[in-house]
């Protein structure tokens, strides 16, 4: 942008640099949140095959030490299948 004024130059580089840092911020805010939200899922689905696991332990009537220590649930975890 060809400008004259040094003042007005000035001004308008600040504006260009304020755009340029808001637009980096809400992407990173954006991957961040994206981030978040895949872990979220990894948890979900990760407690979700311990619960079949230990449902298929327990119809097989297994010891519920054992399946405490191959799904990592708590005693009502397991509790609540039953």
């Amino acid at each position: 942008m060809f400008v004259r004024d040094l003042n007005e130059m000035r001004a308008y580089e600040a504006q260009e640099r304020y755009e340029m840092d808001m637009a980096t911020l809400l992407k990173a805010k954006h991957n961040q949140g994206i981030a978040v939200g895949e872990e979220r899922g990894i948890e979900k689905g990760a407690l979700k095959n311990a619960l079949e696991t230990a449902k298929l332990m327990l119809s097989a009537g297994e010891p519920l030490e054992r399946i405490k220590l191959y799904t990592r649930l708590s005693d009502d975890q397991i509790a609540a299948l039953q």
